[in-house]
């Protein structure tokens, strides 16, 4: 179900101000918090397929193409798996055939697999396994209750951007104590942030930047075209730039389709 953010956004700092007041949690941070997990979990349930093409191109000007399809399904009746993905790899020729699989568990574990068509071979891989293989890290275009869990969110300030109404959110990494190497002595890194444009009428985060502790730009991301499709705009062109690798990246998204996936199968790993 959609919902509409923009309305309610002002109503919820002021009425949550008396509930929060015997808290450290300001009425700023529950509006961000309240608006993200809304962005989270807003097709949660909704089965998706889309045929994915992306293009990196590197600060030599030399060109770098993935292009994939992949599905994700919600289980009707869910006994320990709550989401299910699977992603098959159609160019280039090197990787063509390749298949990925994510579990999720209703207990939060996730279970990779991947099946390597040249070895006839299907095996379990870890995430870092699993993100050395991919082009682009498709975590950054996401939020699910970790990442949100894992930062310290407010609202800025209400913007419009390119035309649409949107809010900025800031959200600071919560900062941990390590070691330093010839001292026993902890010592907390300063953290650092990101800056979320989030559409709250279509809950769809239309642009993203990244900054690391000495608060330098390191990535930006913007979603350059969108498409509607029921109650639902989603992103159906993706630009990236990466200042640290000198690197940037355009995502398009095609046949992109919303509903029940018939055949629930596909997403058992096993090799063809």
């Amino acid at each position: 179900m959609q919902i509409t953010f923009l309305s309610l956004l002002i109503p919820l700092l002021s009425a949550t101000a008396v509930t929060t007041a015997a808290s450290s949690i300001s009425p700023s941070e529950v509006a961000a918090a309240e608006l993200l997990t809304a962005v989270a979990e807003r097709l949660y349930g909704v089965d998706q397929a889309a045929t994915i093409i992306i293009s990196q191109i590197n600060r030599r000007d030399s060109i770098r193409t993935r292009y994939f399809k992949y599905w994700i399904h919600y289980p009707q009746d869910p006994d320990s798996i709550i989401k299910q993905t699977r992603v098959e790899m159609i160019a280039p020729d090197k990787a063509a055939g390749q298949k990925y699989w994510s579990l999720q568990s209703i207990d939060g574990s996730e279970e990779k697999w991947i099946y390597l068509p040249g070895s006839g071979k299907l095996r379990q891989i870890s995430d870092r396994q699993r993100r050395r293989r991919e082009l682009f890290d498709f975590s950054e275009l996401e939020l699910s209750p970790a990442s949100i869990a894992a930062h310290t969110s407010t609202v800025v300030e209400s913007q419009t951007l390119d035309g649409r109404e949107v809010v900025l959110i800031k959200s600071i990494e919560r900062s941990t104590p390590r070691l330093r190497k010839h001292a026993k002595k902890r010592s907390r890194r300063r953290p650092g942030y990101k800056l979320l444009w989030i559409d709250p009428e279509h809950l769809i985060v239309v642009k993203a930047e990244f900054y690391n502790s000495k608060d330098k730009l390191t990535r930006r991301i913007k979603v350059t075209e969108t498409v509607t499709l029921g109650n639902y705009q989603l992103a159906k062109a993706i630009e990236t730039l990466d200042l640290k690798k000198k690197t940037r990246t355009m995502i398009e998204v095609r046949d992109l389709s919303l509903g029940e996936i018939g055949n629930p199968a596909i997403f058992e790993p096993k090799p063809d």
